[in-house]
């Protein structure tokens, strides 16, 4: 007679396994490509600090008001992206829209306020100085990150909207919030190096 091998085979549990995929690795990777890439024209910005006798060339001044403001417009942009965050878990989805609104909106803030200060406060071109290369390359690095985020969450504002984003699959919310705080660290680190320590 022949064993039995229906027995043999491990129950099914009937709970849900939550999906993941490989969005909050690739979310992850990409941010810390953005954060590498800030980082090194800050150690490069540090380093010719250090080896030039007269830093920053006379004349030349900024205004830490606007440079405070920015700072402060991405860190409530990570406080937004971490309401949206909680809103995707709870199914929240009109709160979910307005965090991300809100979101957009001060990262539109954000690019607005850079092309400000480099078009009306900088009296200086790129080229004039290896201070003015510096500089504008941590305010263009800075702003194509935003950008990035930006369009990422563009993306996560329309999955919501049409109910592609929800509790299922909230990890792909926490990436882009991971983004955010990544981008919002490299500005804090230009931030520091260009209006605190100049």
């Amino acid at each position: 007679m022949a064993p039995d091998t229906t027995q043999l085979a491990l129950p099914s549990g009937g709970g849900t396994i939550e999906e993941r995929t490989a969005v909050p690795l690739a979310a992850l990777l990409g941010a810390a490509g953005l954060t590498m890439f800030n980082g090194a024209l800050v150690a490069a910005y540090l380093a010719l600090r250090a080896g030039t006798r007269e830093w920053p060339p006379d004349g030349v001044e900024f205004d830490n008001y606007l440079g405070t403001t920015l700072t402060l417009t991405l860190l409530l942009s990570m406080l937004a992206m971490e309401w949206v965050v909680y809103a995707v878990r709870n199914a929240f989805r009109g709160q979910a829209l307005s965090g991300l609104g809100i979101t957009l909106g001060l990262a539109a803030s954000f690019v607005v306020g850079i092309w400000y200060l480099v078009d009306t406060r900088l009296d200086y071109a790129a080229g004039d100085h290896s201070y003015g290369v510096m500089t504008f390359a941590m305010l263009l690095a800075t702003t194509v990150s935003v950008l990035v985020a930006g369009g990422w969450t563009i993306l996560s504002l329309l999955r919501v909207a049409g109910g592609q984003l929800s509790a299922s699959n909230a990890p792909a919310m926490r990436a882009n919030a991971w983004l955010w705080h990544f981008v919002s660290a490299a500005w804090i680190a230009a931030w520091l190096a260009i209006f605190v320590i100049k």
